[in-house]
């Protein structure tokens, strides 16, 4: 057939940053104004495809400087961020940052985090695994058919099922989590 020797010319550009522009990296998302957010031990750096920026917002209300260990963008706009040790999670948005401490039930040690489709936020922890709705965190426990201890790894695939990698196994989600062994 006429052209089938003939190959669509493609182009490709390849850009490289080292660690020293944007540090050791932890956690990658992507929030809905096209900024990747990067979690670090020095905290949180915005990448707007050509810089990287430590973001930083003043005031009573920034960001602890503390190692952002978890990140995931909300389908509402913004990035829910998530510290190691005591932090808890952030979420950022155009009116603000809203912060969630371990003494208000929030997570901490957090190894994950996932907003669903649906719009609940999931966080895995060194402590357990837990659900945010109603404007709360919740830790899930064995009443909600979750027996494991530490959470790895929360996903959701395309079925809209959740995923939780665990210490004790792999749990997924139909609407109550159950134990796959």
């Amino acid at each position: 057939t006429a052209g089938a020797d003939t190959l669509p010319t493609i182009s490709y550009a390849l850009a490289a940053w080292s660690n020293e522009q944007s540090g050791d990296v932890f956690a990658i998302a992507q929030d809905l104004d096209g900024y990747l957010w990067l979690g670090t031990p020095d905290g949180l750096v915005r990448f707007d495809g050509t810089r990287f920026r430590r973001w930083a917002q003043g005031g009573s209300n920034a960001l602890p400087a503390r190692p952002v260990t978890a990140l995931a963008a909300s389908s509402q706009g913004g990035v829910w961020v998530a510290y190691n040790s005591d932090g808890g999670v952030a979420r950022i948005d155009r009116g603000g940052i809203t912060h969630y401490s371990p003494a208000d039930g929030a997570p901490s040690a957090v190894t994950a985090l996932l907003e669903g489709r649906r719009g609940m936020p999931w966080a895995g922890s060194s402590g357990r695994l837990f659900r945010y709705a109603g404007n709360q965190w919740s830790r899930v426990t064995d009443a909600d058919g979750y027996d494991g201890e530490q959470a790895f790894s929360v996903y959701e695939d395309r079925a809209g099922r959740v995923w939780v990698g665990a210490a004790r196994g792999i749990y997924r989600n139909d609407g109550r989590l159950l134990h796959l062994v």
